[in-house]
């Protein structure tokens, strides 16, 4: 019964120094231990958002182009317009 009285007073003390220690813990939790720092994330999400922002950017000129180019073709009519299928026969 002696074990009981001590395991629960042990259990109380960790409980105690765990919270009296909380932001020591939090550091190393989030920042000694983490595989995936702050500064590292914020360094990776920089590099891809100026990727997509030149991939986007290219886009918009292959657009800007394709609607000029049909622009200055004019309308066509749909009965001369051949399908790829058609095309190979």
């Amino acid at each position: 019964l002696g074990w009981g009285r001590e395991l629960k007073k042990t259990g109380k003390l960790v409980h105690q120094t765990c919270l009296f220690h909380r932001r020591k813990l939090m550091n190393i939790a989030f920042n000694d231990l983490n595989p995936f720092p702050m500064k590292v994330l914020r360094n990776r999400r920089s590099m891809h958002r100026e990727e997509l922002e030149a991939e986007l950017c290219e886009l918009e000129q292959i657009k800007a182009a394709y609607v000029k180019e049909r622009a200055e073709q004019g309308p066509q009519d749909l009965k001369e317009v051949v399908s790829e299928e058609e095309e190979e026969i």
